[in-house]
């Protein structure tokens, strides 16, 4: 009797364990079945055109950023080309490999739940969050930014819960590195910010933190002593670095950032993308301007509590784990865009559970009214904008799932995707993959969609003398026209593109 009290601990935490395994397993393989079947619907030939081009351009034995324009780092090209060896050479294959990387990623944030909540809450939870993914309501993206769900949600999570060792310090490094060489937009800044945390970590002391800086440059060193052996790694700084600052300032209007009124604009520039301008594709922006107030308010209550309390080391430990989350924003950033902000929000989402949490329960305990009144009022709002952006993406879901049943067989590339009736007409009659139309290596304009002036341009030229669907025309700018209806009038602005080779973009006068 006494041995079965004894070992009871260990069944519950087994028992524990068992459950937390089967729903993970369950969450996992549901996302992965919701995202397969959505992965297939439509095609995007601006975003899905430039990851496609630079993996099929490594499985060709081409050189990346010289041979395949691409304008992010290395890694996610490289995954996507293993991707179209594994899979086989067609679109879907980096679909589903981003896929798996969104289902990945679901079950960590149930991992990440479940140190402060119970795990049934944690696993409806985790499951309703998997159904505000942007692909059910636009294209499903093969993008850098969500395969650096994975390290950087791992970062965090290990950054709050895991004590820091000198191996998971170096591995702290290695895991920022690998997310700059996958996406600079949000490597930039954790290299510079990282470094900032550990300071302020009170638990780890001077010579740990070295090791972080060891496992970014080592990592850093590898790349660049890869690049340079390829004869790439000028041509990755002109593309990848340079090209991305480029993007960003001209996308704002900003062709300075030196002088004073440059940083005055792009503050204001900044307020607005997070704040007041609607978000692309979203009908109900408010859920995410609500859900930003639920990240910075309670967080920062939470962080002037320690303060006030003279608790100088917490404070720190908490004023640098906030840092950290609030890096993963920077994503939203300057195209305040419905996937953007689900990439944003995401990784930090358990985060902002967890710190909501500890301000109700101090306010419950100080039995503030006040507070009370307003924490309800908020919640009330909070939830209606949960249903109605829920409700938002489920219907759009069985909108395209409807819609998306035709399949064309004319390219190899498209196998396994499927079109609506719009879309194959366009691509069984007027689309041209084989076409070869290049851009200047390195140039960044294309992707900035501007108008391009057809007296200055012989591509448009060119464009205007071979491709039928290029058959309207005004003074200065291409129109396109004769395939009404074509994802809605041209969803996506216009833009058109080419998996061959570089990629051209231009945009449609409405």
């Amino acid at each position: 009797m006494n041995n079965n009290i004894l070992d009871f601990p260990l069944i519950l935490r087994k028992t524990f364990l068992s459950k937390k395994i089967i729903l993970g397993s369950t969450l996992f393989i549901f996302t992965l079945i919701l995202g397969t079947v959505y992965s297939k619907f439509g095609i995007d030939l601006h975003h899905q055109g430039i990851m496609y081009n630079a993996a099929k351009s490594i499985l060709d034995g081409k050189k990346l950023y010289v041979d395949a324009y691409y304008h992010y780092g290395p890694i996610v090209a490289y995954l996507h080309s293993f991707s179209l060896l594994i899979f086989g050479d067609k679109l879907f294959s980096i679909q589903f490999f981003t896929v798996f990387c969104y289902s990945i990623f679901y079950v960590q944030i149930f991992i990440f739940l479940s140190k402060n909540f119970n795990i049934f809450f944690c696993f409806i939870f985790s499951l309703i969050w998997s159904l505000f993914s942007p692909y059910l309501v636009v294209d499903f993206l093969p993008w850098s930014s969500v395969v650096i769900l994975i390290p950087f949600t791992f970062l965090l999570y290990s950054f709050i819960y895991m004590k820091p060792t000198k191996w998971l310090i170096l591995f702290w490094g290695i895991l920022v590195s690998i997310i700059f060489f996958s996406r600079q937009s949000v490597g930039i800044p954790l290299i510079i910010l990282m470094p900032f945390c550990l300071f302020l970590r009170y638990d780890i002391n001077t010579r740990l933190k070295f090791y972080f800086l060891i496992g970014l440059i080592t990592v850093i060193i590898f790349f660049v002593i890869q690049m340079q052996l390829n004869d790439n790694l000028f041509h990755y700084i002109n593309s990848a670095l340079f090209g991305q600052f480029q993007f960003v300032g001209k996308s704002v209007g900003i062709e300075s950032a030196t002088s004073f009124k440059s940083i005055l604009s792009l503050l204001k520039i900044i307020i607005k993308c997070f704040i007041i301008e609607h978000i692309y594709f979203e009908k109900y922006s408010f859920f995410w301007r609500l859900l930003l107030i639920l990240f910075f308010v309670p967080t920062l209550l939470n962080l002037k509590k320690s303060y006030n309390t003279n608790n100088v080391d917490e404070f720190k430990l908490k004023l640098s784990i906030f840092i950290l989350a609030a890096s993963s924003l920077v994503q939203i950033f300057p195209v305040p865009d419905i996937r953007h902000y689900f990439w944003s929000f995401s990784p930090i989402i358990p985060f902002i559970l967890v710190e909501s949490f500890n301000y109700y329960k101090r306010v419950l305990a100080r039995k503030s009214d006040f507070e009370l009144f307003f924490i309800y009022i908020f919640i009330t709002f909070f939830l209606i904008f949960t249903l109605l952006t829920l409700n938002y993406r489920v219907t759009s879901g069985f909108f395209n799932y409807k819609e998306y049943n035709e399949e064309s067989s004319k390219y190899s590339i498209l196998k396994g995707m499927k079109l609506n009736s719009a879309e194959k007409y366009f691509f069984d009659t007027t689309f041209n993959f084989n076409g070869k139309i290049t851009v200047p290596e390195s140039n960044f304009e294309p992707l900035m969609l501007k108008y391009f002036s057809i007296q200055d341009s012989v591509i448009f030229k060119n464009i205007i003398s071979n491709y039928p669907i290029a058959n309207d025309t005004n003074q200065r700018y291409l129109k396109i026209s004769g395939f009404k209806g074509y994802r809605q009038l041209i969803r996506n602005n216009g833009r058109i593109a080419y998996f061959n080779k570089d990629t051209l973009y231009f945009k449609i006068l409405k």
